[in-house]
């Protein structure tokens, strides 16, 4: 069953990915291809309205953090270790929190406002409705990363993407009974590092 994946392509376009999304205990991909991310030398992307939030019902088991902080102060350099745990900590189990309330407007918040302008909560949640058809089994997995710490391949680095200061983290939980992969990408907003990509896999 690990191996047996469907894919559906949602759109191609420049800058970042396009949207992907395979089936549950295979890979899932999330990213912003918006075109907004072309103009050389600009580390903000455009603002655009917020919506409305609402409070996910968590029914998991609350996470431990980590020692490291979030980077709320960044300059586009590349953080510690730890504060790079931090916020790879943070952006999945604000991601378990949507699976488990099966509502994704607080994750969508989050993320970068590009990303925000691509693609609505209910197309977050229905990117992603594999994951909550499964939640029975994937909430607790990805509820046990907050205790964790995961090993990072390659290293986690800042660079620049299409102008943009993007910082890119790759790595494995390894939790039970499948490891959690994960692929992150963030852009700088401010001096806040937002989410503009994510893939993730559980399996071996």
């Amino acid at each position: 069953m690990k191996n047996k994946m469907s894919e559906i392509l949602f759109g191609k376009g420049k800058g970042f990915n396009g949207l992907i999304a395979l089936i549950v205990v295979g890979l899932f991909v999330l990213g912003c291809n918006c075109n907004k991310l072309t103009n050389q030398g600009q580390d903000n992307p455009p603002p655009t309205n917020p919506s409305n939030t609402t409070n996910p019902t968590n029914t998991g088991t609350p996470s431990q953090k980590q020692t490291g902080q979030v980077p709320k102060n960044s300059t586009g350099e590349t953080p510690s270790e730890a504060d790079m745990t931090a916020l790879v900590q943070d952006t999945l189990q604000e991601f378990t929190d949507a699976v488990d309330a099966a509502d994704f407007t607080n994750f969508r918040e989050s993320v970068s406002r590009p990303f925000k302008q691509q693609f609505s909560a209910d197309q977050f949640k229905s990117s992603f409705q594999g994951f909550i058809d499964k939640k029975a089994a994937v909430v607790p997995i990805l509820r046990s990363t907050g205790s964790m710490t995961p090993s990072y391949s390659p290293a986690f680095s800042a660079g620049r993407e299409k102008g943009y200061k993007v910082l890119t983290a790759n790595g494995k939980y390894s939790t039970s009974p499948l490891p959690t992969n994960f692929d992150l990408k963030y852009v700088l907003e401010g001096k806040e590092w937002k989410l503009i990509e994510i893939k993730l896999r559980i399996q071996n």
